[in-house]
């Protein structure tokens, strides 16, 4: 997994740097994982999601879905939406798509996520 990531700086699995266990004065154990901000851009992501390629218990939730708060991250059955991407970008993305995917067919790497976030346009939109 991390050849895939240095050969594709784009790919849109989830990079993990860690897993940590800290221990407090009082002996509690905190336990947490430090993974690479895919969204970390000057630009409003407004809708993000957690896509596993499953669909068992793979959604937020009728309540959540309706409150569509940007924070929430969906899960691959509320990914009910369409994109529209110019031809560099679409052949781009869709390249990317099958190098990580032919990378998570292997037995090692079948669980680890994908993410992705998409930004509403307005004729506003910078």
């Amino acid at each position: 997994m991390p050849q895939h990531i240095i050969k594709n700086p784009s790919t849109l699995i989830i990079r993990f740097y860690g897993f940590h266990r800290v221990q407090s004065s009082r002996s509690e154990k905190h336990y947490f994982v430090v993974m690479g901000n895919i969204f970390a851009q000057s630009l409003e992501i407004h809708e993000r999601y957690d896509l596993k390629g499953s669909t068992l218990g793979r959604t937020v939730g009728e309540r959540k879905l309706q409150q569509r708060n940007p924070k929430t991250i969906m899960k691959d059955l509320d990914f009910q939406r369409s994109f529209i991407l110019g031809p560099q970008k679409r052949e781009l993305f869709f390249k990317q798509l099958e190098e990580d995917c032919n990378v998570r067919r292997c037995r090692c790497c079948a669980r680890r996520p994908c993410t992705a976030g998409g930004r509403m346009l307005t004729d506003t939109s910078p």
